[in-house]
Order: structure tokens, then C-alpha cells, then sequence
């Protein structure tokens, strides 16, 4: 009997111990720094994009303002390079954007990142022979802070 006393000590100072380091470990890990919990930026938007001999197409021509991705080709006869701009050049005071592929061959591809803001893109090439696009970007779109499974 005694035996099993000792036994049933050590069983309960081993639990105790157990809990109590279990609860100074979880203490120690808050560390009580505050953090600025940001919102995600909304799921980037791919928009395709190709030029040919008459112009510049892209698809879809309305998004909405937040992270684009533009994937483009040049279908051209000669090597392209595709410039994206705001309407309001940045020179009129206005807050401008301007973004340009390097040189695209052609049947080639490339790909340009913005954040695009609302108002209308003007998307084009250097050559005036090819006609240029227009995407219209309206208002913010809602942050990905909600969607599971994003990079």
C-alpha cells in the first residue's frame, strides 16, 4: 500500500508540473507587442492584352482599382513595346502613372504589374499607325483578407 501512495504522488506532482510549465510556456508567448493589423490588397486582377498591325486589344476593357497583372503578346509584325498611362499625364498636377514592357518581339510575350487607380488607362505602343486601348477602372476593390488558399 504504501508503494502505491508513492506512485500515485509522483503521478499527481508529474501532472502538476505538467500544467504549470504548459501555462508558463502559452504566457510567454503573447509577448504583449502590438501590431498594426493591415488589411490584404485585393486579388490581383490578370488582364490579357495583345497588339497587332491595327491596334491594341485588351481584355476585360472595366476592373476595378487594386494590384493588375498584364500579360501581353505582340502579334505585330515588327518588335513592340506596350506602355500603360492614366489619362491625366502626371505633368498636369494630377497623380500620373506610367509603365512600359521592354522591347517585345514578335509573337512574343511579357507582363507588366501596377496598381491600377481609378479613372481610365490608356494603353498603347509608339507606333501611331497602331490604335490604342482603353481600360476603365472603377472603384477599389473589396481586400482578400477573407479568401483562404492565396499566395
Amino acid at each position: 500500500m504504501a508503494g502505491m501512495r508513492r506512485t500515485s504522488r509522483l503521478g499527481r506532482a508529474t501532472i502538476v508540473a505538467a500544467a504549470l510549465s504548459s501555462v508558463l510556456l502559452v504566457a510567454g508567448c503573447g509577448g504583449g507587442t502590438r501590431y498594426a493589423n493591415r488589411p490584404r490588397p485585393a486579388v490581383p486582377v490578370n488582364l490579357s492584352a495583345s497588339i497587332s498591325d491595327r491596334g491594341v486589344a485588351v481584355s476585360p476593357r472595366r476592373v476595378g482599382a487594386g494590384p493588375v497583372t498584364v500579360i501581353v503578346t505582340n502579334q505585330s509584325a515588327t518588335a513592340q513595346e506596350l506602355t500603360i498611362e492614366t489619362d491625366q499625364p502626371a505633368t498636369s498636377g494630377a497623380t500620373g502613372l506610367t509603365r512600359t514592357t521592354g522591347s517585345i518581339d514578335p509573337r512574343g510575350t511579357a507582363s507588366l504589374e501596377l496598381d491600377a487607380p481609378t479613372g481610365k488607362l490608356l494603353v498603347h505602343v509608339k507606333n501611331s499607325a497602331i490604335r490604342p486601348a482603353r481600360v476603365v477602372v472603377g472603384e477599389p476593390r473589396p481586400n482578400s483578407g477573407d479568401q483562404l488558399l492565396l499566395p
